[in-house]
């Protein structure tokens, strides 16, 4: 005998067994969303997927201790196991992570109070069922009120986790109702055939909005990325005409200590060209050169304290932008100090072309936010200066301010690899501030951003889509970022939009189809009751109850059957009654017969009345009574009616009693 992998027990009772599928039903989703919630946490590092995972797992535990109380027989205590944690634990979940309440809330409101009146006598059911509805209540409560700092799950998270309460809702539908339904043919056919109608459209709904969420997030990063590569090459632009323009002026710089160039530049000719190209680019918000000392012409002793000059001599021009438009010349300031004076220190070191920004620098005693280009002078491997260009900062915030995507609910930012913020939409207030304060979880952008490759990532909340291209800077090897950050809500919007209409369109197609299933079943069902009626009616007695079915498929066939076998219990029936009235007919006319013989006393009369009375009562042409003789060889006529009886007994007549004649085979046999 083949042994069953598993089998409850015939003992259990009706309530335990529901309390153990309850608590089997229950585990198992909680056991997947407690590795889901880890995943989850794992990828992301937020606090609170953690904590759904443990609160989960714990959840799944009970349960599977409430499935082995009631496979042992105490299905109070399994129930319990299920309903108190739930109870106890769903609004606190809600406040973990946004969107879970709403769904959880609503099924333990309608479900809590099934699996209660299920299980339970009626008055604990109804103290589980004010529990469960208080709980369900407050868990869709703090989710809809809830904080929005809240991580976010996946939208399809919430959807397959709304579809799996669904179905578990239309099982404990219909295991409570199946009493019912059972008792009729069409309620089995709509049931079951509308389950399997509703689970394929769920099934092809859920298909449908998950592929039109992913396409319309595929499209999303698409158009996110493609803006922010055409955003990217424009800042980049904006930024190759400040690098370019120092590049060159180093490039005519160099020419000074070049030992075979014929040409030279005094002090004044260089201030001159730094003074043009300032005036020419308005864009530009300095000009400048520095010079290591003595390394220009070697007189920086003569220059001492002179106008764009300081103590040392060294010649350090800043041909700055003035907020009336005029250019003016100011010595250049801390440039020899680490940190702020980067801007020199750096190119000195490393002797590439430099991007600093946003740089701080005071200007007319004014804190300015800049970016400032600067490209070192060389001849051969020896430093002698920079010459460098400052471009105010305001070019990239409107460049970023004039970003306008899904209505203005999403943002652009700008930042260093490094990680400080040049441009935040519509936020000012953010350049030069670390992109921690934009992003929490920079440390892991960073390294992606280095890279220099365009690249999406998922906020740790999971509701914004972020999107980065590098914006290259010249040669310097320096890559910003242009990013776009964009609201799944928004990104979604029409999907979910999309998905509402999807889901309200189903809705109303399998109200429809089980209208129409209710309708042609019960077509179908209806030759089977009007059967069911005739039967009932036939067992009431009334044998000329006839089934009125005209179909040519097995319903018309059956009702034929059925007319036709009711047709041979009416012949069946009519011919014993029949028989029945002619058995009560002789054996009336033996009572007369008897009677009458009674009254007479003369044998030969007695015999003669007899055979005339016969012969009335069966209306027979005629009649003879034979007596045997004493030896018992013979039958001798006794009576006979009519002429011929009257003659016949004159003769004596007889019959040998034997079975040569009719009447004596039927003397010897009776």
């Amino acid at each position: 005998m083949k042994k069953q992998f598993f089998r409850l027990p015939e003992s259990m009772s009706p309530q335990a067994r529901s309390a153990f599928l309850i608590a089997i039903l229950l585990a198992v989703p909680h056991f997947a969303a407690a590795a889901y919630y880890l995943y989850l946490g794992m990828s992301t590092g937020v606090a609170q997927f953690y904590a759904l995972a443990g609160i989960s797992f714990a959840l799944g535990a009970l349960f599977g201790i409430g499935a082995l109380l009631s496979r042992r027989g105490q299905p109070t205590a399994g129930i319990l196991l299920v309903l108190v944690p739930l109870a106890v634990s769903y609004p606190p979940i809600a406040t973990l992570a946004g969107g879970l309440g709403l769904v959880l809330g609503l099924a333990l409101m309608v479900a809590g109070p099934m699996m209660a009146f299920q299980v339970l006598p009626r008055r604990s059911a109804w103290v589980l069922t004010i529990v469960t509805v208080v709980s369900g209540l407050a868990t869709l409560l703090l989710d809809v009120f809830g904080s929005t700092a809240r991580p976010s799950l996946p939208g399809l998270v919430i959807q397959i986790l709304a579809i799996s309460v669904v179905g578990v809702l239309i099982f404990f539908l219909v295991r409570q109702a199946w009493g019912f339904i059972s008792t009729s043919v069409r309620l089995e056919i709509t049931v079951w055939t509308g389950m399997i109608v509703a689970i394929l459209s769920i099934v092809l709904v859920a298909y449908s909005i998950i592929n039109t969420r992913q396409s319309a997030i595929d499209a999303a990063e698409k158009q996110a990325l493609a803006i922010a590569d055409a955003q990217a090459l424009s800042v980049s632009e904006n930024l190759d005409l400040p690098m370019t323009s120092a590049r060159t002026m180093a490039i005519a710089l160099k020419g000074i200590k070049d030992p075979g160039d014929p040409t030279s530049m005094t002090r004044d000719q260089v201030n001159k060209m730094l003074y043009h190209l300032n005036v020419e680019n308005p864009s530009f918000l300095g000009t400048y050169t520095l010079w290591e000392p003595n390394a220009f012409d070697g007189l920086d002793s003569q220059y001492k304290n002179a106008p764009a000059h300081d103590a040392t001599g060294r010649f350090i021009p800043y041909w700055v932008r003035r907020a009336d438009g005029s250019v003016t010349v100011e010595s250049l300031l801390d440039y020899e100090t680490p940190g702020i004076g980067d801007w020199y220190v750096l190119p000195r070191q490393q002797k590439k072309e430099m991007v600093f920004a946003p740089l701080v620098y005071p200007i007319n005693n004014v804190e300015t936010v800049m970016a400032s280009f600067v490209v070192p002078i060389m001849q051969g491997d020896t430093f002698y200066g920079i010459a460098g260009v400052d471009a105010p900062i305001s070019f990239v915030q409107g460049m970023v301010d004039s970003v306008d995507l899904y209505n203005g609910k999403a943002n652009a930012i700008l930042l260093t690899s490094s990680g400080t913020v040049i441009g935040f939409r519509s936020r000012p207030e953010l350049v030069n501030q670390p992109a921690t304060e934009v992003f929490a979880d920079f440390k892991d952008l960073q390294p992606l951003l280095e890279k220099g490759e365009a690249f999406t990532s998922l906020s740790p909340d999971g509701k914004d889509l972020r999107v980065f291209s590098p914006v290259n800077i010249g040669n310097t090897g320096i890559r910003w970022s242009f990013g776009l950050i964009i609201p799944f809500s928004e990104i979604t919007a029409q999907a979910t939009a999309s998905a509402i209409r999807q889901a309200a369109i189903s809705i109303g197609l399998i109200i429809l189809s089980l209208l129409a299933l209710w309708y042609f079943t019960g077509q179908l069902v209806r030759p089977i009751s009007e059967l069911t009626k005739v039967a009932n009616a036939i067992t009431g007695g009334n044998l000329n109850a006839i089934a009125e079915i005209k179909s040519p498929n097995e319903t018309g066939i059956l009702a034929t059957a059925f007319n036709a076998m009711t047709s041979q219990l009416r012949g069946t029936l009519s011919t014993l009654e029949n028989r029945v009235a002619e058995r009560t007919r002789n054996l009336e006319l033996a009572g007369e017969v008897g009677r009458a013989i009674s009254q007479v006393r003369a044998l030969d009369v007695m015999l003669t009345d007899a055979a005339e009375l016969i012969r009335k009562q069966f209306d027979l042409y005629y009649v003879q009574v034979y007596l045997a003789d004493p030896s018992q060889t013979n039958l001798i006529l006794q009576s006979g009616t009519g002429a011929v009886g009257a003659e016949l007994i004159g003769r004596g007549h007889r019959l040998p009693l034997n079975t040569a004649s009719i009447n004596g085979r039927a003397a010897i046999e009776k």
